[in-house]
């Protein structure tokens, strides 16, 4: 199971089709506004489906398959 932090970036989304991508508002850099974005490959997905979604359930992150 893989799960990867960052930023918005096209070259993850283009590397990891079929992954799971979440957002959060975040601050960075002096309170600086942010995206943070985790993709998650469809294994970890899975398991966190099974669990009912901690990240959806938590409400921490806008879910986008």
């Amino acid at each position: 199971m893989v799960v990867l932090s960052g930023y918005p970036s096209p070259v993850y989304d283009a590397a990891l089709p079929g992954w799971t991508r979440v957002e959060r508002a975040a601050h960075a850099d002096g309170a600086r506004a942010r995206t943070e974005v985790l993709w998650i490959n469809p294994r970890a997905a899975a398991r966190l489906s099974a669990f009912g979604s901690v990240l959806a359930q938590a409400q921490l992150f806008e879910v986008r398959p």
